[in-house]
């Protein structure tokens, strides 16, 4: 064809496979095919554009040659999306300034930066842990071992089926391993019955890329959020009216309107989704909380706000938080540590900056090499 039209054709692959994509798009384009690359992804827009088109609200607000746009650009909407790209932006920086959009957790300033340093308390901990699902050809999980700490964020990266969401359910008590441990403060975790874990599962939590298969189509964001409430309340507690004054409180601190309440998932917007799942999430004041690719699918803005908001959580609960991710800007911005997963095996892990700055595993070298050749 003399055009080729492309769809978000990046989204939630992993860094390798995105360059190797993005090196096919470039060679159509520069063996004379056109090429309409539609994306929220600002790196790979970058890489591959000539001539960029910003739209908004239904209607073109800025067009130019790829440069002018993505370093002087001119419309205030343009602007704001370049600012909030987590790409070379630090750990502990906001990516939305104060004052430009809701202080998300309420009760603090909302420009204060959020700790980085952490806790010394070991929250969660996985030793030894293998995981082969029925007619697999390899296992999804082979000795894998981490420790969490409160306060702090560990960055979980990988290929397509390096095992990331296979751990992520074993740390949920999703998945029993076949070989190996948890701990929840402290206390086993894996390989119990259900009766002796669920006093504990208010300690834990998850968010979701798909905020709209998790959420029960059915039920009104209010009534998702009681119920989530409801199950922090400890027994014999759960007065009516209690409830509903933490359902406000809730609403207030993570800046949510109150106008979102009668509403059904299908009504909300994806950002809209996404923070009614933090919201549910953290209803129960978890220690940890497990993030499996909670802004792969959302534009650089509202991305930037949920990452801002992931923040301010950790920063007012000195919550743990798994980030499980893609895309390694995203992981270096949120991260103090990081794990690299390959074929069910963590090959490199290590303080965040180091890792991905400077790897010494091949696989890592990958990942961080093809992150570049994209940016380049």
């Amino acid at each position: 064809p003399q055009l080729l039209i492309a769809d978000e054709p990046t989204t939630a692959l992993d860094a390798a496979v995105a360059a190797r994509v993005i090196a096919q798009f470039r060679h159509l384009r520069d063996s004379g095919m056109g090429v309409l690359f539609i994306s929220h992804d600002l790196s790979a827009v970058r890489s591959i554009a000539d001539r960029i088109l910003v739209m908004h609200a239904g209607a073109i607000v800025e067009a130019g040659p790829a440069e002018r746009i993505l370093t002087a650009a001119e419309h205030p909407y343009t602007r704001a999306l370049l600012e909030a790209d987590p790409a070379g932006v630090p750990r502990g920086t906001r990516l939305i300034p104060a004052g430009s959009g809701p202080a998300l957790l309420r009760g603090r300033d909302s420009a204060e930066e959020p700790p980085t340093s952490g806790g010394t308390d070991v929250v969660l901990e996985a030793r030894g842990v293998s995981l082969r699902y029925p007619q697999a050809a390899r296992p999804s999980l082979e000795e894998v071992s981490v420790t969490l700490r409160a306060g702090r964020t560990l960055g979980l990266v990988g290929g397509s089926g390096s095992g990331k969401t296979s751990l992520a359910r074993v740390l949920l008590g999703l998945q029993e391993p076949d070989a190996g441990h948890v701990a929840l403060l402290g206390e086993p975790w894996s390989n119990l019955p259900e009766r002796r874990r669920r006093a504990r599962r208010t300690a834990i939590s998850a968010v979701f890329q798909d905020s709209l298969g998790t959420l029960d189509p059915r039920w009104t964001v209010r009534r998702t959020l009681l119920d989530a409430l409801h199950h922090r309340q400890p027994p014999g507690a759960g007065a009516t009216g209690g409830v509903h004054h933490d359902l406000d409180e809730l609403l207030d601190q993570l800046a949510l309107p109150a106008s979102l309440l009668n509403r059904r998932p299908g009504e909300l917007s994806g950002g809209e989704r996404q923070r009614v799942s933090i919201a549910r999430a953290v209803a129960t004041r978890p220690r940890v909380l497990v993030c499996d690719e909670p802004v792969s699918a959302l534009d650089v803005q509202v991305q930037a706000r949920i990452l801002d908001l992931l923040d301010d959580i950790q920063a007012r609960l000195a919550t743990a938080i798994v980030f499980i991710s893609h895309d390694l800007a995203v992981v270096a911005h949120m991260s103090d540590d990081v794990a690299v997963m390959d074929a069910g095996r963590i090959v490199e892990t290590g303080p965040a900056g180091r890792v991905l700055e400077h790897p010494t595993h091949p696989y890592t070298r990958e990942l961080v090499d093809a992150v570049r050749t994209v940016t380049r």
